[in-house]
């Protein structure tokens, strides 16, 4: 209604296409629906991703609950996807972070892990090697790398492991 009365929207033509109304509240209006959301949204995400589906822990729906959710439901679905990705419990992955968990003064459930792109990259990999049950030419297909590529990869892992 506000566009129409600043002149964007046609007025004739808004109350034609204004047959019915539904009022959807913010999600920081229906805290309750986060637990539901975040936990649908993990497993569905995962088995999108070809990742195993990751349980989301009561502490950490209260973590997500006391967070304001500009961004609405799209952001939580965000969060969730990247906590999927990154493997770390969704509430660091929600900008502020710190300032939230300070508010809460609950501990994070996982340590300071590194997150640079080489880590979760073997992450990955090394993933995705288990799913293949160590067959380097079937992860490397699924990769889509070289079997010579994903082969360098892993001795050069090996060797700054040892």
């Amino acid at each position: 209604m506000e566009q129409v009365e600043n002149g964007g929207f046609r007025r004739d033509l808004f109350y034609r296409l204004n047959v019915l109304s539904i009022r959807i509240p913010a999600l920081r209006e229906r805290k309750e629906d986060i637990a539901i959301l975040a936990r649908h949204f993990s497993s569905s995400l995962a088995v999108e991703m070809g990742l195993s589906p990751k349980e989301v822990p009561d502490t950490e729906i209260r973590r997500l609950e006391s967070y304001e959710w500009p961004g609405n439901v799209r952001e939580l679905k965000n969060v969730i996807e990247r906590s999927l990705l990154l493997n770390i419990a969704p509430s660091r992955c929600i900008t502020g972070f710190q300032q939230l968990q300070a508010e809460a003064q609950e501990p994070a459930d996982e340590e300071d892990e590194d997150i640079s792109l080489e880590a979760i990259e073997k992450q990955h990999i090394l993933k995705v090697l288990e799913m293949n049950n160590g067959n380097k030419s079937a992860a490397a297909r699924v990769l889509g790398l070289s079997r010579k590529t994903l082969e360098r990869k892993t001795r050069a892992w090996a060797a700054n492991h040892s």
